[in-house]
């Protein structure tokens, strides 16, 4: 990983909306509460910090943006609405840095016009704390997934895991700040830990997605193991079962004299059976059955009476369940960041 990095690589997540590319600037300040407890005699001030902190973001230059998931939206409801936001400076590669941080606040926001410029916009996020939260402000966790889109279903970062080394208890953050189901209804994201990087199992899932702009924290208190990854599945609630059944019955009887006797016995049964599951992601099991016996016999001596019967009973069943629409009808932007 770089040590040196520059603006392409910042990034910016609220209440999950991408403000990136709403900012020219951002800046992050972290602070100590002190108190000055030099008395007279003393030759230098002296400071005792009192145990508070304090982290403010301030993010500043960009262009004024109105469009539903930018800056306006991700700030209208200021000081009401406690939100998720993850910044970084290194990039969104998975495995890189980024903080994490829940209760953010936008306790400044300005508007700037200027006869000869683009109006601009300035927020100040001040990070707020309920009373009772036990979990630290601000906290620095690696990255699962960037903001790259995801058009797979499903789909998962087996192939490209984070190595967290193996702890106790975890803290993980979901932000969706683009999202198209096409014709699925939700999607839902869920963390993986192995402990060989080979054998993956589920360690905790996010609340369904059917929306862009939504954000959600995860906390897991056992022991997770040293490999992390993410899996995606998008569902579907559409399902068109279908059953049919048909028989038939024809039985026919002819008689003809005859001058010779030609004793003729014929049956053939024959049973099918099929089932063709599919595996572009939408399982389609069918199965049919048909036998047909047709017995016939046909003495003759002066007379020579003839008679045919069949019966052909045939059930066809295919429930089919779609969960896949046609590739490229939908795509999402899973943004994780697991912690500490």
């Amino acid at each position: 990983m770089a040590s040196v990095h520059g603006p392409s690589e910042v990034f910016l997540l609220l209440g999950g909306k991408n403000l990136s590319g709403d900012h020219f600037t951002l800046d992050e300040a972290i602070q100590q509460t002190t108190e000055e407890t030099h008395s007279f005699g003393d030759l230098w001030e002296e400071n005792v910090a009192i145990g508070l902190g304090s982290v403010t973001l301030e993010a500043s230059g960009g262009i004024y943006n109105e469009e539903q998931l930018h800056l306006m939206d991700a700030v209208q409801e200021q000081g009401t609405v406690r939100q998720l936001v993850s910044y970084g400076f290194a990039g969104d590669e998975i495995g890189e840095k980024a903080v994490m941080m829940d209760g953010a606040l936008a306790a400044i926001w300005t508007r700037i016009a200027d006869r000869g410029a683009l109006t601009k916009a300035n927020a100040k996020y001040v990070m707020t704390r309920d009373v009772g939260d036990t979990d630290p402000l601000r906290i620095e966790g690696r990255l699962l997934h960037g903001l790259d889109v995801e058009t797979a279903d499903p789909g998962n970062t087996e192939s490209t895991p984070v190595d967290r080394g193996g702890k106790v208890g975890g803290i993980f953050d979901l932000h969706v700040p683009g999202l198209d189901l096409g014709s699925f209804q939700e999607v839902t994201v869920t963390v993986e830990d192995s402990a060989d990087g080979a054998i993956w199992t589920d360690l905790v899932s996010f609340s369904p997605v059917s929306v862009a702009g939504v954000a959600e924290r995860k906390k897991v208190a056992g022991f997770v193991k040293k490999f992390l990854a993410i899996r995606w599945d998008f569902t579907s609630a559409s399902a068109s079962p279908s059953a049919s059944e048909s028989s038939s019955k024809s039985p026919s009887a002819s008689a003809s004299p005859s001058a010779s006797a030609s004793p003729s016995a014929s049956e053939s049964p024959t049973p099918s059976v099929s089932a063709s599951p599919s595996a572009s992601g939408s399982p389609t099991p069918s199965a049919s059955i048909s036998g047909s016996d047709s017995p016939s016999k046909s003495p003759s001596g002066s007379a020579s009476p003839s008679a045919s019967a069949s019966y052909t009973p045939s059930a066809s069943a295919s429930p089919s369940s779609s969960a896949s629409p046609s590739p490229g009808a939908f795509w999402f932007i899973p943004y994780v960041i697991a912690a500490p």
